[in-house]
C-alpha cells in the first residue's frame, strides 16, 4: 500500500514494550491531504503520522504531521482496527481498564 510510505519513508518501525509492566494506553494520529489524487482531482485525506503512548513515554510521532489531530480514549489497548482504501483512512483502538 503506497500510503505507508507516505506515512513512513521506507522504514518499518518495531516497538518492544517492557511487559507486561509497559502496555500502550493511547494513540494520537493526524490526518492531511496526501499526495495522491482522486479520478476527478481531488484530494485524497488519509493519516499522515501516528504517535503511540504507553504508561511509561511516547513513541513518535511516525510520518509526517497532518493539519488535524485526534487521539484515542485512554485505557489499555487490547486491539487495533481500522479502514483503507488507496491509503490508511482511519484507525481505532479497543481498550479495556487497567487493572
Amino acid at each position: 500500500m503506497h500510503c505507508l510510505n507516505f506515512l513512513c519513508p521506507l522504514c518499518i518501525v518495531q516497538i518492544k514494550l517492557n511487559y507486561p509492566a509497559e502496555y500502550l494506553h493511547q494513540i494520537e494520529r493526524s490526518y492531511d491531504e496526501t499526495p495522491w489524487k482522486y479520478t476527478n482531482g481531488r484530494p485524497i485525506i488519509g493519516i499522515t503520522s501516528i504517535r503511540f503512548k504507553s504508561n511509561f513515554k511516547a513513541y513518535g510521532p511516525y510520518g509526517k504531521l497532518g493539519k488535524y489531530t485526534f487521539q484515542s480514549e485512554s485505557g489499555k489497548i487490547v486491539g487495533f482496527l481500522g479502514g483503507c482504501g488507496d491509503c490508511l483512512d482511519s484507525i481505532g483502538v479497543l481498550t479495556v481498564n487497567p487493572t
